[in-house]
């Protein structure tokens, strides 16, 4: 591959749960699904850990990360304009919690403003793919307890791939290099388990999904980095330069 475009959906946290009712309520549904520090974690060469990274410098031009704006909460990058979840609440902006117990309402103004930024963020993703080469990482986290399912051993799964059965399925080269890379450093891999698919924004390039247990690489009882995040962040540069070799 040429490319790598790194789509990071949902790292930014939410600062004001004043507009729902129930702020609490909201803000705790929040604490659990943000992907707290994908932006991070799968960073290039990221100089915030101390630890050397073995991906050459030369490599950081050709992986591009693109980073939402806003919380899920407030805009979610992963849903589709005029997605069946919309009937729930839960499309491309929230208006009422998973569990119901929190609601909002939102301008129409506020609604297009959004609306215009997630055109934008799509845009931005289909634009860097176009170059023959390119290869679309759909990159997130997901809480510990909602990531038990097992793998052919029957360990919970700490790296789950995840891709779509059409023409943006990654190679089974790509595939098998991600679930190589990972198991060679200790990390139990799934695949299309316990979650599937992954984003569209080319429908010619293919994309595949990495979801990182939060138990890796976070606290998740104060949603703090731990040390095990510098060796996860090496793995993924690993996994970078073997794609762009």
């Amino acid at each position: 591959m040429k490319r790598i475009v790194l789509n990071i959906p949902h790292s930014v946290p939410c600062l004001d749960f004043s507009s729902w009712t129930n702020p609490e309520n909201i803000k705790r549904e929040h604490d659990k699904w943000t992907d707290w520090f994908t932006n991070i974690i799968f960073a290039p060469n990221n100089a915030v850990f101390n630890g050397s990274i073995a991906t050459s410098e030369a490599n950081a031009n050709r992986v591009i990360m693109v980073c939402a704006k806003l919380s899920r909460y407030d805009l979610d990058l992963e849903r589709l304009i005029g997605d069946e979840m919309e009937e729930m609440g839960q499309g491309i902006i929230y208006t009422r919690s998973k569990n119901g117990k929190s609601t909002r309402e939102i301008p129409v103004d506020e609604k297009v403003r959004r609306t215009l930024l997630y055109v934008e963020h799509h845009g931005k993703l289909s634009a860097l793919l176009k170059p023959d080469g390119s290869l679309l990482l759909d990159c997130h986290s997901c809480p510990s307890n909602f990531s038990e399912a097992g793998n052919a051993a029957g360990a919970p799964v700490d790296i789950c791939l995840g891709f779509n059965n059409d023409a943006t399925r990654p190679s089974d080269e790509i595939i098998q290099l991600a679930k190589e890379t990972f198991e060679t450093h200790g990390y139990n891999v799934g695949i299309n388990s316990p979650y599937s698919n992954s984003i569209v924004a080319n429908l010619h390039r293919p994309s595949l999904m990495i979801e990182v247990n939060k138990r890796i690489y976070l606290d998740e009882s104060v949603n703090k980095l731990t040390s095990a995040a510098t060796e996860l962040n090496q793995t993924l540069n690993e996994f970078y330069a073997k794609v762009l070799a």
